[in-house]
């Protein structure tokens, strides 16, 4: 998960951010697929550091963290959803 976050925080190519934005939500999807409780803590980690860290992020790397985010966000809406189902 470290790799993934130092890519992106390095990455200046477009679409291989959106690459590594899509693979960090898709692997939260697969722990959560395997393990709710460990998905769940691991949301909440991603959020709970989203918190802290948001100032110390500059403007050249905003968009970045935009996008990734989005995903989570978005990731966070279907695992409610997929949870409802149930």
């Amino acid at each position: 998960i470290f790799v993934y976050v130092i890519d992106l925080w390095m990455a200046d190519n477009r679409d291989y951010q959106r690459t590594l934005v899509k693979n960090l939500a898709i692997l939260w999807q697969d722990i959560y697929e395997l393990d709710e409780e460990a998905g769940r803590l691991f949301g909440q980690t991603f959020w709970q550091t989203i918190l802290r860290e948001w100032t110390s992020i500059d403007k050249h790397r905003l968009d970045k963290f935009y996008n990734l985010l989005y995903a989570f966000y978005s990731m966070s809406l279907q695992l409610c959803v997929h949870n409802s189902k149930r």
